[in-house]
C-alpha cells in the first residue's frame, strides 16, 4: 500500500494486483500480490516485494484494481451450521514461452 500511494503522491498511476507465481518446477504455485505503476514511455511495471523481483511472464494475473478489496480474487460471505464445509482449489499450469532460436 505505501508503494501505490507514494506513486500516486507524485502523480503516477498504480494497483494492486494477486496473481499467482510460478517460482521454478521444485516449488508449487504461489498466490501472491504485488503493485504496479504505470511509467509514461514505459507502461504498467510491476514489483514483487515478497520474491525481490520485478514482474515478470511467471507471474499470471488474478485480478487488478485501484482499491485492494477490489482486487480480491476471492470475497464473499457464507452463512450456515457448523457442520456445513466449503471446499475449494485452483489449479494452474504455467507453460513457459518457447525461446527464440
Amino acid at each position: 500500500m505505501l508503494f501505490v500511494e507514494c506513486c500516486r503522491s507524485v502523480g503516477l498511476a498504480a494497483k494492486f494486483v494477486n496473481s499467482y507465481a510460478h517460482i521454478d518446477d521444485s516449488t508449487d504455485h504461489e498466490f501472491h500480490a504485488w503493485a504496479e505503476v504505470y511509467l509514461p514511455g514505459g507502461g504498467w511495471c510491476g514489483y514483487d516485494p515478497t520474491l525481490g523481483l520485478a514482474v515478470a511472464d511467471r507471474h499470471v494475473v488474478v485480478a487488478a484494481a485501484a482499491d485492494p478489496p477490489d482486487a480480491a480474487a476471492i470475497s464473499g460471505t457464507f452463512r450456515g451450521s457448523a457442520v456445513a464445509t466449503i471446499e475449494s482449489a485452483v489449479e494452474i499450469a504455467v507453460v513457459p514461452p518457447k525461446s527464440a532460436t
